[in-house]
């Protein structure tokens, strides 16, 4: 697995990485609480334990929601997008590396 982009589209996340991440991730279609062993990393300012659903996406999902797996692909090339962009800013320097 290279960089976690695509060297000629910076927002676009590599094929290897995404395959990994569902792989690690697992597919839920229908929103659930996570176990405690994952809940354990929240902040302890966090209040409730947050519904999940998809790859691991917890941002705005409720209980009883089902997605479809298309939906759920959607969303985690989303999220994968949006974690570049932050690398990008954040280490300009990576923008130049060549993936390998």
């Amino acid at each position: 697995m290279g960089l976690p982009c695509a060297a000629d589209a910076p927002g676009d996340p590599d094929p290897e990485l995404i395959a990994a991440l569902k792989k690690d991730e697992g597919l839920r279609l229908k929103a659930y609480i996570p176990p405690p062993s994952c809940l354990a990393q929240r902040p302890a300012s966090a209040r409730a334990p947050p519904w999940t659903v998809s790859y691991g996406r917890a941002r705005g999902i409720q209980e009883g929601q089902v997605i479809t797996e298309a939906t759920a692909d959607a969303w985690l090339i989303e999220d994968a997008r949006a974690h570049n962009r932050v690398i990008h800013a954040a280490l300009p320097r990576l923008k130049r590396l060549a993936p390998g």
